[in-house]
């Protein structure tokens, strides 16, 4: 399973019901990712990028088990992990905010779209311990980056 996420470089990811930025190139290339993968997010979150899914596969977590068209609903993360997880493609996990704090600690990758600029929003992604992650890729692409991490798998001492 991988996260990923749009945000500034002080770790904006939204604010209020929408993204505080426009570059058109970053949303084409978030929608490249998530073709025909398996895409885990909350009801707010679906209801703001529901228009990029390029992915038939959506499940939405939302307590209140919502009607949500053409997405899958689960109650829980957990549950929405078993069931994308069964669908037996890429997952990708893409917030909000409460959603990246509990999928983090459990993700192999993490797929970050940072935006260069100072934007101001009310919705942060949650900060990563450096020590877990290793930067596998970084692309300049002029008003962003991207950058690909991989959990640095902890090695089991000798008994």
């Amino acid at each position: 399973m991988k996260i990923i996420a749009a945000m500034t470089e002080n770790r904006v990811i939204g604010d209020g019901d929408k993204l505080p930025w426009h570059l058109p190139d970053e949303q084409e290339h978030y929608r490249r990712l998530i073709a025909d993968q398996t895409v885990i997010m909350g009801r707010r979150s679906y209801e703001l990028f529901k228009k990029d899914l390029t992915s038939r596969h959506a499940v939405v977590v939302s307590r209140s088990r919502a009607d949500v068209p053409s997405a899958m609903v689960c109650e829980t993360l957990d549950s929405a992990i078993e069931e994308a997880t069964s669908l037996g493609r890429v997952v990708y996990v893409n917030g909000g905010e409460s959603i990246y704090e509990q999928a983090i600690p459990l993700a192999d990758g993490l797929e970050l779209s940072i935006i260069k600029g100072d934007y101001s929003g009310d919705a942060y992604f949650p900060a990563i311990d450096e020590a877990t992650w290793l930067l596998t890729l970084r692309q300049d692409h002029g008003a962003w980056e991207f950058r690909r991490y991989d959990r640095v798998q902890k090695k089991t001492p000798p008994r």
